[in-house]
């Protein structure tokens, strides 16, 4: 069963980057299960069982209310990134976090490949600013 083929490194990538694309747990923990259920009833063959599960947690928490505003016990660093806009957060969490293809990236999030690097690059440049603030403070 699906149970078995997925590791539980890749349930806990994939958590996570529900998480920081949502801010949420529940919509984090809705995600992930939402994409399981999506690949047990699709039959998803066990080769591409791990990218199947990445782009579908990505589609499923996407799709809903962004960053529920909880406190969500993470890291400073990661704590920084859910500051960020939705829009650049979503654009920074796949292209740098993930490491996802740029084309990849404009898919998922409906957008033009431009504008994933555009916003991208203003995440970065918002968590520089953030962390020169800190440092002076």
């Amino acid at each position: 069963m699906i149970q078995k083929q997925v590791t539980t490194e890749s349930l806990n990538e994939v958590y996570t980057l529900a998480l920081l694309l949502t801010g949420s747990r529940r919509r984090a923990d809705a995600a992930v299960t939402e994409s399981l259920r999506q690949i047990t009833d699709s039959g998803v063959q066990c080769a591409s069982l791990h990218e199947a599960l990445l782009q579908r947690t990505v589609s499923a928490a996407l799709d809903g209310p962004q960053h529920g505003g909880e406190e969500l016990g993470l890291p400073p660093e990661m704590q920084r990134v859910l500051a960020l806009p939705a829009r650049l957060r979503h654009c920074f969490v796949l292209r740098f976090l993930q490491s996802m293809p740029l084309e990849q990236c404009a898919r998922l999030l409906r957008i033009r490949p431009e504008q994933v690097t555009e916003y991208a690059a203003a995440a970065v440049r918002m968590l520089a600013d953030v962390m020169v603030s800190e440092r002076a403070a």
